[in-house]
């Protein structure tokens, strides 16, 4: 036995090792079997592919036999697209069901697919081709000559028009070059690694002539291709495949018009090399985003503590240690982000960092820092202020503006009143959608059990909710992540200002509606409202930008106007609360918790507006239902519940004690649901997210435990009779048909019903209706303990899956169910006259817990009061709510604000951190400003567009000879590049007059455009540049916002979030630009507190690890 704290540290070691050998040896057996499930998906795929390359169907609708599949060729498919494609879609579908790898493309695929372009790519693995087979476009690929002898694969890039090349063999190079010069000629793309052979560093050997040569010689464009991370899919020396994930990135296409082989033969491959490299470092650096802050802790930070016989030690090296791992990756060299927003020329706009008291920071808190800026890299910031500059003034004062404005006004309302009709349709579809899928499951499961089969009853319950709840994760894989979940947090981002791609997109709309509908109907304990939210706001932006990518649509000038991002937040405000309008037939509330919860900016004209959108929501909803539903005239309120008025009883004074308590209930569970589910989500996010089968595997799981819980639970429950709920119904309720329980008689005899059946096995806003009827005893304690507990679990389990879904109507369910209990409690031991009714408490917990995990209020009460259709109990929900809101708030904060805290949404709270309060601006600002001159040299202007990613610069004045320019205002990168198209830069010996305005729909036009610098034609010659000047004057916004370098951090953070900004100019005492501040500087000290409490934590674990050690011995 050991004797010293060192031996029995030295035992724990020794274990840990063991531990560690039998978990490799774990790792190796499953890297095995997972090889060969690899290589058999490979050769499956491959197969089918190489199948449907024989027998295709043509658009023009002829069944191609393998024997007439050549004449047809030559007429229709002269570049081999179609089987070219079958063979790269079959390399795609092989790679996405392996479950090591994890292949995608990264950053922005050209709008614009290359044509007779020549792409050149970095070589690591042979999984390459599959990598590169995710891109859009069809390319013919030179492989080596062994290739062409594999099996399946080799026939069909043989098919496909791949060319093979034998190594060493010059006549063999000649003639793949000719057949790729040949490919070219007739407009197809080319694949070509340059390096010829795969390096075992991953590093970037030398790149050979080939390539570049036939570029020349063809005239032809260059497409550099960054491949990262391959490099451990199929690892040179072994048969076994490894775990990766494998990223593409595409470059800027260089024209080598005007090129020679003599002259530019080494220029152009220095030019592609250098982008190669650049890419790959930036997918290095995104890789980060998707790594686990706790795997970093295991692998680095334990050098932070180590213990030895004597005691602690804490060494203050860690720092030394990383920069030396990381090439000193967190000075001068590490990029950090300036700005969130794609830049026109990259995705992922970065600045090396310039602050003194930034880089002091950095330095200090090492790689965790560098891996939450790294996580920011997907935001984009948007600016809703309007540019104020000569331009716009010009045009307000032209007959043409007063026109425009009319037609923008009519526009608006015509846009709302659009809103509301579809998203009214919407709700409608969904809920009939799944009104069926619910009965069909429902009417089956009974059937067979009404039969005798209640296996087979179980099976069919198990196997139909199943197939829901996987088409519903399918459809999310299939449509993209933001189709999954609530999308209230990406929502609530994107009004508070930041952008996060994919949040309007046709894509996530059509696939969030299909989720939803299949996973509510399945037994996955969530709810459709809080899709509606985003799905209402895809409506809304959708609409007011009037253009789609995907459908290739573009409406005219009149729409441009509403695709600035001012007006996009205002109608995505009302897609939001016409959502909820719509989902709870509440149209103020819809108004309201657009305004409390989603919305960061709020307008009298909007409110208007918002609530006009939300009546034709409530309205059009109604109208359908009438129609398709109910089959009658006469309009009724078709809200999810109906809670009957009372005419004589309400509650007792006393009983607001109970509705507080209630209150205080719902604050707790809520915090413990946020806590929970974060921890679980945390969890999901490094172990599930990296592979898809694994959320599926997650969903079949769950569905699995689920089905049995709400099935065989419901076995255990006594039947009792229907006819006793009569009596026992509350009998000052002016409606008591509309409120007595109408309970299904499963599992039972006829005319008696089970109250577990009644909670578990019916869908969930039947089981809401059954809480809130207003009969006493209809369920006993006991059930109503079991499925407040089992629910509750079932709730923080199913949030936070790969399937559509909210969390109002699971609340809202969970709420009722313990205020029923507590009415329930009540009753039983206190027996006033009249006696106390449970279903009060029901309607009340429900908005307590609704309360104690989205930390709504005002909102809330409305909502609740719209939906019951009573407002005698408006004080004690009122009460409740409040309760709830304070206590939920004193552990944690609401689940939308956790959800984007753990997804690294840069989102600004509407009051800066605490600790900030003695900072001040220069304590966050970047210095060291580019700034631009009111008239600049053309040349400086392209240089800074090539070497910077900023989205705006400073524009100054220049005061003459040893005098400091002083700050003009500010002009957005892509203005600069609307001047630059628009040609309006003149020789500096011009006397061309310089005010001639570009006019303002014009350039608001080419604005909503995505310009790229090296995509404008007409520009002068690299040589000629420095003869042409161009004037920024008129086209700067000299309203821009500043700040004084003195200023505190608290000035600036509300500033910058009141005035929705995107950038903040510093300036000094003498109005010289002496920094700028982006959304990302602002958040900088919160993640640094973050990190220092994480920080801290660990250490405290650490220590109190090792002394329990010292105790024991």
């Amino acid at each position: 036995m050991p004797s010293s704290p060192k031996e029995l540290l030295g035992d724990a070691v020794g274990e840990d090792r063991n531990a560690k050998q039998r978990a490799v040896r774990q790792v190796k057996s499953s890297s095995a079997l997972m090889s060969m499930w690899g290589f058999f998906l490979i050769g499956f795929m491959f197969t089918l592919g190489f199948i449907m390359q024989g027998v295709s169907v043509f658009s023009f609708g002829i069944l191609n036999l393998p024997v007439l599949l050549f004449p047809f060729l030559h007429f229709f498919d002269k570049t081999k697209y179609v089987h070219g494609r079958l063979f790269r879609g079959s390399s795609v579908w092989s790679a996405w069901f392996n479950p090591l790898w994890d292949f995608k493309v990264s950053g922005k695929i050209p709008q614009i697919w290359p044509e007779r372009t020549v792409c050149v790519a970095n070589h690591l693995s042979l999984a390459d081709p599959s990598l590169l087979s995710h891109l859009p476009w069809e390319m013919k690929y030179m492989s080596k000559a062994s290739v062409r002898l594999i099996p399946v694969v080799g026939w069909s890039m043989y098919i496909a028009g791949d060319c093979f090349v034998r190594r060493g063999n010059k006549e063999s190079a000649r003639a793949a070059i000719k057949k790729m010069a040949d490919w070219l000629s007739i407009g197809a793309n080319v694949m070509i690694f340059p390096e010829g052979t795969r390096t075992r560093d991953g590093s970037l050997g030398e790149f050979k002539d080939g390539a570049f040569r036939l570029a020349l010689d063809s005239q032809c464009d260059i497409l550099p291709i960054a491949i990262y991370g391959t490099d451990t899919a199929l690892p040179q020396g072994t048969w076994k495949m490894g775990k990766a994930k494998g990223r593409v990135r595409v470059g800027r296409a260089i024209s080598t018009k005007g090129m020679s082989t003599e002259k530019d033969l080494d220029k152009l491959k220095q030019l592609v090399r250098e982008q190669i490299v650049e890419m790959k470092e930036q997918l290095a650096l995104d890789s980060c985003s998707r790594c686990s802050k706790y795997e970093y802790r295991n692998n680095t930070a334990t050098t932070m503590l180590s213990a030895t016989a004597d005691g602690f030690i804490v060494p203050d090296m860690l720092h030394s240690i990383l920069d030396e791992e990381n090439g000193d990756s967190m000075t001068e060299k590490n990029p950090i982000f300036d700005d969130f927003s794609h830049s026109d020329e990259e995705e992922s706009p970065m600045n090396h960092l310039t602050s003194r008291h930034a880089r002091a920071r950095a330095r200090s808190l090492t790689q965790p820092l560098a891996m939450e800026k790294c996580e920011l890299i997907y935001c984009q910031s948007a600016e809703y202020r309007t540019t104020d500059d000569d331009v716009q003034r010009f045009y307000y004062k032209t007959e043409n503006h007063r026109v425009r404005n009319i037609q923008k006004v009519v526009g608006k309302w015509f846009i709302y009143l659009l809103i509301g009709l579809i998203v009214g349709c919407i709700a409608f579809g969904i809920k009939r959608g799944i009104d069926l899928l619910q009965e069909f499951k429902y009417s089956n499961v009974e059937r067979l059990f009404e039969e005798g089969y209640r296996a087979g009853a179980f099976f069919t319950y198990w196997g139909i909710c199943t197939l829901y709840a996987l088409i519903g994760g399918g459809v999310v894989l299939l449509c993209g992540p933001l189709s999954g979940g609530s999308g209230i947090p990406e929502v609530k981002s994107f009004l508070n200002g930041v952008v996060v791609h994919g949040t309007i997109n046709i894509r996530s709309f059509v696939g969030k509606i299909l989720s939803i509908i299949f996973s509510f109907s399945s037994c996955m304990a969530l709810g459709p409202e809080g899709p509606m939210v985003h799905i209402g706001s895809m409506v809304g932006g959708g609409l007011s930008a009037g253009k789609s990518k995907t459908l290739h649509v573009r409406l005219p000038r009149v729409f441009e106007i509403l695709r600035q991002d001012k007006e996009q937040r205002d109608f995505i405000s009302s897609g939001a609360a016409a959502g909820i309008a719509a989902a709870f037939g509440a149209p103020i509330g819809g108004v309201l918790f657009a305004l409390e919860e989603t919305s960061s900016f709020w307008s009298r004209e909007l409110t208007w507006r918002t609530f006009f959108g939300t009546m034709v929501a409530s309205f059009t909803v109604n109208l359908l239902f009438m129609s398709f539903v109910n089959s009658t005239n006469y309009v009724n309120d078709y809200g999810l519940l109906t809670f009957g008025l009372s005419s004589t009883y309400l509650y007792r004074g006393t009983e607001l004690i109970a509705f507080a308590g209630l209150g205080v209930i719902g604050g707790v569970l809520g915090a413990v649901f946020v806590k929970l589910n974060i921890m679980l989500n945390k969890w999901r996010r490094d172990h599930l997210r990296s592979f898809k089968w694994k959320g599926m595997a997650e969903i079949l799981l769950l569905v699995s435990v689920f089905s049995i819980i709400t099935f065989v639970i419901p076995l255990a429950g006594h039947c009792k009779p229907i006819s006793e709920l009569a009596d026992k119904t509350v009998q000052t309720v002016c409606d008591n048909n509309a409120t007595t329980m109408n309970p299904i008689s499963l599992f039972c005899e006829k005319d008696h019903y089970s109250d577990y059946v009644n909670l578990f096995l019916v869908p969930q806003d039947r089981a809401l209706k059954n809480l809130f009827s207003r009969t006493h005893e209809v369920f006993t304690i006991p059930s109503l303990v079991v499925f407040l507990f089992l629910y509750f679990a079932m709730v923080v389990l199913t949030a936070g899956t790969l399937n559509a879904g909210g969390l109002f109507v699971p609340m809202m369910l969970v709420g009722a169910t313990y205020g029923r209990l507590i009415g329930r409690l009540l009753g039983t031991v206190w027996h006033p006259e009249p006696r106390v009714d449970p279903s009060i408490y029901a309607l009340v917990g429900s908005a307590a817990m609704m309360s104690g995990f989205s930390r709504s209020t005002i909102s809330l009460v409305v909502i609740v009061v719209e939906l019951t259709g009573n407002t005698q109990f408006m004080l004690p929900i009122m009460l409740a709510v409040m309760t709830a809101k304070w206590i939920g708030d004193a552990f944690t904060e609401s689940i939308y604000e956790s959800l984007m805290e753990l997804k690294s949404y840069a989102f600004l709270k509407h009051h800066p951190p605490r600790h900030t309060l003695t900072m001040g601006v220069h304590d966050v600002m970047a210095n060291n400003v580019r700034c631009l001159n009111e008239t600049e040299s053309l040349e400086k202007v392209i240089d800074l567009l090539r070497t910077t990613t900023h989205n705006a610069f400073p524009v100054v004045k220049d005061n003459g000879i040893g005098r400091q320019a002083t700050f003009r205002g500010l002009i957005s990168r892509r203005q600069i590049l609307v001047l630059l198209q628009q040609k309006r830069f003149y020789p500096k010996t011009s006397l061309q007059s310089r005010h001639n305005f570009i006019d303002y729909e014009t350039n608001i036009a080419l604005l909503n455009r995505k310009l790229h610098l090296d995509t404008i034609p007409g520009l002068p010659q690299p040589r000629e540049l420095s003869e042409y000047d161009i004037d920024f004057i008129n086209y700067t916004d000299k309203s821009a916002p500043i700040i004084q370098e003195g200023g505190s951090f608290i000035d600036a953070y509300k500033l910058f979030s009141l005035l929705g900004l995107r950038h903040l100019v510093v300036i000094d005492d003498f109005f010289q630009v002496a920094g700028i501040i982006t959304r990302h500087d602002l958040l900088q000290p919160e993640m640094e507190e973050q990190i220092r409490s994480n920080r801290h934590e660990e250490m405290q674990d650490k220590r109190r690890m090792l002394k329990k050690l010292f105790c024991l011995a």
